[in-house]
């Protein structure tokens, strides 16, 4: 038996925050030791996390305000079953100036999720930095739709992002209601397809509305 921990764990913040526009210019230029994993745990010393062991590192957990994020293709359309190269380059929302230097967060420092309208393609990948600072990953999309790409990495010195772009394939002529995912609860924590059983646990359980949470998912292999 042989266990897999996926390096994915979801931070939720369900409670309010200030807008980028209300961040005072002392807020935003605070810094802390900050947890890469939970950035709503600071110190001013450094120190370890005490949720997830993670050693803190030194940011501005108290800036609000999303980095910029350019996302180009190539080729500028992309085509359903045609792989394109994605360019991913992020910049400072304050400065403008582009970031050359990231924190590692479960072994990577760049993790990119596309996810299609209907959530019937899922995927956790990770684009590769260069030198000039732009990140570049080849991607296949299986079919033509509205994917939405969400990148999560920490700048350093900043703040966890957590950003949103869309992206549309060629040839795409449905509706976004239409393509909507058609989503069954379930109630179980477990469940097992051939030899993987992946399990899902929560912090706190349940759920609280306006409360930290967190989920852990837990990949289990048998292998024979």
């Amino acid at each position: 038996m042989v266990t897999l921990t996926l390096c994915w764990f979801v931070t939720l913040f369900v409670h309010a925050q200030q807008s980028p526009s209300s961040t005072s210019l002392g807020d935003a230029e605070a810094t802390a030791f900050v947890c890469p994993m939970h950035p709503d745990y600071t110190l001013d010393i450094a120190g370890t996390c005490p949720r997830c062991g993670m050693a803190l590192v030194r940011g501005a957990p108290f800036d609000v305000r999303d980095y910029g994020l350019q996302l180009t293709t190539e080729p500028a359309v992309v085509q359903a079953g045609k792989p394109a190269r994605w360019r991913f380059r992020v910049f400072h929302p304050g400065t403008g100036e582009p970031i050359l230097k990231f924190e590692t967060v479960h072994e990577r420092q760049y993790h990119l999720f596309v996810i299609s309208q209907d959530m019937t393609h899922f995927r956790h990948i990770h684009p590769e930095l260069q030198a000039d600072g732009t990140w570049v990953i080849d991607v296949t999309l299986p079919k033509a739709g509205y994917y939405k790409v969400l990148s999560d990495f920490l700048p350093a010195g900043g703040a966890s992002q957590f950003i949103a772009r869309p992206l549309v394939t060629a040839g795409y002529d449905g509706d976004l209601a239409g393509d909507a995912a058609r989503l069954v609860p379930d109630v179980e924590t477990s469940q097992t397809v051939d030899d993987l059983t992946a399990r899902v646990s929560y912090d706190p359980s349940p759920f609280v509305a306006g409360l930290y949470g967190h989920l852990q998912f837990v990949l289990t292999d048998t292998l024979t």
